[in-house]
């Protein structure tokens, strides 16, 4: 996202998106956390509601009434909200951090494709450099076998 040889990009925003990164790890490493004594509902509750009661001051003496579109729109962001939020916090349940993280990453290319189509944003060479690294290293993870003390149990269980 920031170019490395365009000192105009190293701005506070470019500084928000590294704190950013920052606050998902720790969401992560939280759920993972929470998910030995917790429900994924549970924690998923919990988080939505958090974001609710953060999200209310900020918008106070902003907020506007949706139009009946809108509200059809923010259902449906809503609903497709949930049922991400649920896989996701599944995912960080059952398998490990680092592998949930990097996969994630592909959004990031998404999103950067998304802009092109969408709104005409550019790409650079960095751009499809980043995601093809993206990519490839999801692709790798994904083939990357497992350790053979967890394919043995796994066997047996199978075998009885």
């Amino acid at each position: 996202m920031i170019n490395p040889f365009s000192y105009d990009s190293y701005t506070v925003y470019a500084l928000v998106g590294v704190f950013s990164a920052f606050l998902a790890a720790c969401a992560a490493t939280s759920i993972r956390y929470l998910s030995t004594r917790h429900h994924k509902y549970e924690i998923v509750f919990y988080f939505l509601a958090s974001g609710a009661l953060v999200s209310l001051p900020l918008m106070w003496n902003e907020f506007v009434w949706p139009t009946p579109l809108g509200w059809f729109y923010l259902l449906c962001i809503g609903v497709v909200s949930l049922i991400g939020q649920l896989v996701l916090t599944s995912a960080f349940t059952h398998e490990n951090i680092m592998v949930v993280e990097v996969v994630r990453y592909i959004g990031i290319f998404f999103n950067v494709m998304w802009g092109f189509v969408f709104w005409g944003e550019t790409l650079g060479v960095f751009s499809f450099v980043g995601g093809a690294l993206i990519i490839g290293a999801s692709i790798a993870l994904s083939k990357q076998k497992m350790p053979e003390a967890k394919i043995k149990p796994s066997l047996q269980r199978l075998n009885r």
